[in-house]
């Protein structure tokens, strides 16, 4: 009789220790995926954005609302030009958080600091608008205007209204690309 009272204290210690796991597990969960459901959408990670430090957040939406493009490409911009770092400087002369050269920084910043990121951020969201008209009227599909806005961004509007596309530069393909698969594959073939 004894063992089958140590047995059932055994199995309950097992069912116990599962219950624990599993809540430790679900607080991870919860913890990982920023709760959409909470909004009434599906429970998924934040595709493209869920990097964005939080402190910028609502300044990539508001970019992102100005732009007319998804805040998951603009976070992935982001994260592909200097990985969210504020200081960034690029051996051509690129400067901030968003990568601005001085010349486009002084048609776009509003007299800003390049390196004041939520400056940087309204003006990507400026210059994306500006790109986005300028090569809206090639595309077929908003995934298309999305990639040729990219492109416009890394080689410039020229090289796209020329190309009449996303240029043959492999730099430029592997920018587009990269940033389209980091957002979701938002902007994929269209």
């Amino acid at each position: 009789m004894l063992n089958k009272t140590a047995a059932g204290i055994g199995c309950l210690g097992i069912v116990l220790l599962g219950l624990v796991f599993g809540a430790v597990l679900l607080l991870v969960t919860l913890a990982v995926f920023d709760g959409p459901a909470a909004e009434g959408g599906v429970c998924r990670p934040e595709v493209g954005t869920g990097s964005v430090p939080s402190e910028y957040r609502h300044a990539i939406a508001t970019a992102a609302d100005h732009s007319g493009l998804p805040e998951a490409v603009l976070a992935a911009q982001i994260n592909q030009e200097s990985r969210w770092d504020p200081t960034a400087v690029s051996p051509v002369g690129a400067q901030g958080l968003t990568q601005f050269m001085p010349a486009t920084w002084a048609q776009f910043g509003d007299g800003a600091d390049p390196f004041d990121p939520f400056a940087a951020i309204a003006a990507q969201g400026r210059y994306m608008k500006h790109l986005h008209a300028q090569v809206s009227p090639l595309a077929e599909s908003e995934n298309e205007v999305i990639r040729l806005t990219l492109a416009a961004y890394n080689a410039g509007p020229g090289a796209v209204l020329e190309h009449r596309g996303v240029p043959p530069f492999q730099e430029t393909q592997q920018y587009v690309q990269k940033i389209t698969t980091a957002s979701g594959g938002t902007g994929g073939a269209g």
